[in-house]
């Protein structure tokens, strides 16, 4: 599986931070479902891509997404903090796993429930933040 994945530009500026997003919460997926179908040999460093993309990801949203949303949905606030609550189980959950070996009998099953928490969350946040967020704001309105 490769890394490639698109970037902000340069300057930092991306037309549609959600569309990347979007892409980065399907590359995350394929890449828990790497490391549940690896090899012993190759779990470890399957999961360490798979942590490193989740990193990155959670970063963007809390930078970009996040501020964006507080300021332009009607409850922006309330919307946020959930997702912070739910992000921060996960990051739980997911520091749990780290602190594991990938051959130890208890990862798989830990790194399932991780996901599921992961998914889970990404489909409320879908369907109760996207209509607002996903629309297009305007370049000045993201910091």
């Amino acid at each position: 599986m490769t890394d490639a994945m698109p970037h902000l530009d340069d300057a930092g500026e991306n037309d549609d931070v959600v569309a990347l997003l979007k892409q980065q919460h399907n590359h995350i997926r394929d890449l828990f479902a790497e490391v549940e179908n690896a090899t012993a040999d190759d779990r470890a460093e399957a999961f360490r891509r798979l942590v490193r993309l989740l990193a990155v990801h959670e970063t963007a949203e809390e930078e970009v997404v996040h501020p964006a949303a507080r300021r332009l949905l009607q409850d922006g606030e309330q919307v946020v903090d959930g997702r912070l609550e739910e992000e921060r189980a996960a990051k739980e959950k997911l520091s749990r796993l780290d602190d594991m070996n990938p051959d130890d009998p208890g990862f798989m099953p830990a790194l399932r429930n991780c996901a599921r928490t992961c998914f889970s969350t990404r489909l409320r946040r879908n369907s109760t933040s996207s209509p607002g967020c996903a629309r297009r704001p305007e370049r000045s309105s993201l910091p």
